[in-house]
């Protein structure tokens, strides 16, 4: 098992959304569980759709990771670890979202 597929299989919770904010108001929060809480309040329970998403989050968060230290250095990706989570926020204007996982 690899890094990527370690974080998918620990995650409880992750998040994309607009830059900014996390707590819900401007993207998407998936649950492990298969909770889907959208940003216009809608809630929806479907366990393939989180699984998708999650797995999508944790792909962009690497794929940002890879391009901000190994492609171009780039200054405006911000990473942001702990035990708990890892965060990136995409800060180029034509982008700006934040994408995070959250662990058990």
């Amino acid at each position: 098992m690899n890094l990527k597929e370690t974080m998918i299989n620990n995650t409880v919770q992750a998040y994309s959304g607009e830059r900014g904010c996390a707590c819900g108001c401007l993207g998407t929060y998936y649950y492990a569980d298969g909770a889907c809480n959208y940003a216009n309040g809608d809630s929806i329970n479907d366990a393939k759709r989180a699984a998708t998403n999650i797995k999508r989050i944790a792909n962009k968060i690497f794929e940002l990771i890879a391009e901000q230290a190994f492609k171009n250095n780039r200054p405006d990706i911000d990473v942001y670890m702990t035990d708990e989570l890892v965060s990136v926020t995409d800060n180029r204007p034509d982008n700006g979202r934040t994408y995070s996982l959250y662990f058990s």
